[in-house]
């Protein structure tokens, strides 16, 4: 994925705002923390979608959702 210019902005007000908490002791330790940071920002985003897809009624039985998946695995071979 090609960094955006937005990508940047975002990764340096998240520095500065680390740097101002004293959050860092250097460059490799910001860029662990903003790609922390991010995970946890996609991991949340995902979870939201799955709550979405519940309340929606966009959800199968979880013995409904292996059954296809065994009868997809059984045809793939």
């Amino acid at each position: 994925m090609a960094v955006t210019i937005d990508d940047l902005n975002l990764f340096h007000q998240f520095a500065a705002a680390r740097l101002d908490a004293a959050g860092a002791e250097s460059l490799e330790q910001l860029l662990l923390l903003w790609r922390q940071e991010c995970n946890r920002s996609d991991d949340l985003e995902a979870v939201r979608r799955g709550v979405a897809d519940a309340e929606a009624g966009r959800v199968l039985p979880v013995s409904q959702a292996f059954a296809e998946v065994r009868q997809s695995l059984q045809e793939g071979r």
